[in-house]
């Protein structure tokens, strides 16, 4: 079995549900965008000999952040089914022997729970239940963390991939200060955490030795990132507007060749 049966296993298995949803398929993942918010809907796999890992996975983000690799579906970053899966008490199997499964049946059944899943965690019925799911979801992902390390790594690369500051802003312009702040400061808290889990490791310059060049970036776009927030929450305190009006400049030039490029993409 090849990558592109699998593909297409989940195009056919989702493609009813989600077009009735307003979502467009594009070559290799499912796209949408509503209430200024784009999702993209993507097939999550890894073959092994005859065994298959699975997952679906969703990302949902104001128009105001979206980048080239939120479309990419390269970087297959979003909420993973399996997680929310999880919180519901849902038992959901993503390993697979191949020989055994029928990649059909198992796409069948990736997509019944999505569908049960997808009103209450995805369907976003107005801007108002961005801020909310966002948070929902956030520590949902933060949930899956463990003593393992591979799996605290992964949530680590995936977390950091997320344009927080785009986010915040966005909750900056369309809802009041104080949603702001509780979303900036939790994010801030994430950071904190997950930057503080790294140091438990022993010394940072000890550590940074034994990273790889990828591990290195990493962790340099975190503490990048950290600071940015630190400064989008320092204006939020002084109510610096000269502050939001540059990233005013910034985020509507983005928005617009974005906007246009996805409505390309759905057209």
């Amino acid at each position: 079995m090849n990558s592109n049966k699998i593909i297409e296993s989940f195009k056919i298995a989702f493609e009813d549900f989600l077009k009735e949803k307003d979502f467009k398929w594009c070559q290799r993942f499912f796209a949408g965008c509503s209430n200024d918010i784009f999702t993209r809907i993507s097939l999550y796999y890894n073959m092994n000999g005859y065994k298959v890992i699975i997952d679906v996975r969703v990302l949902q983000i104001p128009l105001l952040c979206v980048s080239d690799n939120d479309i990419d579906n390269k970087s297959l970053s979003g909420i993973s089914i399996n997680t929310v899966a999880r919180t519901e008490n849902k038992m959901i199997k993503n390993e697979f022997d191949i020989r055994l499964t029928d990649i059909d049946e198992i796409m069948k059944s990736y997509c019944t729970t999505f569908v049960e899943l997808f009103d209450k965690y995805f369907s976003l019925v107005t801007p108002a239940d961005f801020p909310r799911n966002i948070n929902i979801l956030q520590k949902m992902s933060l949930d899956i963390m463990t003593d393992c390390q591979k799996n605290s790594d992964l949530l680590f690369g995936r977390f950091i991939g997320i344009d927080f500051l785009g986010l915040s802003y966005y909750l900056y312009i369309n809802y009041n200060i104080k949603v702001c702040r509780k979303f900036v400061m939790n994010i801030l808290n994430i950071y904190k955490t997950m930057l503080y889990d790294k140091l438990k490791q022993g010394n940072i310059l000890d550590i940074i030795e034994k990273y790889s060049q990828k591990e290195k970036a990493m962790l340099e776009t975190a503490f990048k990132q950290y600071d940015l927030l630190v400064l989008f929450a320092e204006a939020l305190i002084e109510n610096d507007k000269s502050y939001f009006a540059s990233l005013d400049i910034s985020y509507r030039q983005n928005s617009i060749a974005r906007k246009r490029y996805i409505d390309n993409l759905l057209s």
